[in-house]
């Protein structure tokens, strides 16, 4: 799995150059909180051995994750935050082996 890859297309990433822009949606806590809960989500799927059961079970725990962090921080998750999530998420999926054509994140999602 490319894993270097997928954490350098972070969205957190974007959302600091967003922020260092003038963008008031985004603080340092919040892109230290959905990094960590990406780390987090990243390392599960090195350890998933593309088993279907243990890749989706890392998507719902950083999507339950990601949705305590919105809740935390006021809803910041919007349309953007949104697709740029789900676009990484299913990223790693695809990456540890999981190919599916279905959004991963809708059964747990709340953002």
């Amino acid at each position: 799995m490319e894993v270097e890859r997928l954490w350098a297309n972070r969205p957190t990433l974007m959302w600091e150059d967003r922020m260092n822009e003038g963008d008031d949606v985004y603080t340092v806590e919040i892109i230290f909180a959905v990094d960590a809960a990406l780390r987090r989500y990243v390392t599960a799927l090195t350890q998933a051995d593309g088993t279907e059961a243990n890749v989706l079970a890392a998507v719902r725990d950083v999507v339950l994750r990601l949705n305590e962090i919105d809740e935390e921080h006021d809803h910041f998750i919007e349309t953007v935050e949104r697709e740029e999530l789900y676009d990484f998420i299913q990223a790693g999926a695809v990456l540890a082996g999981y190919e599916t054509t279905k959004d991963v994140t809708e059964e747990w999602r709340e953002w």
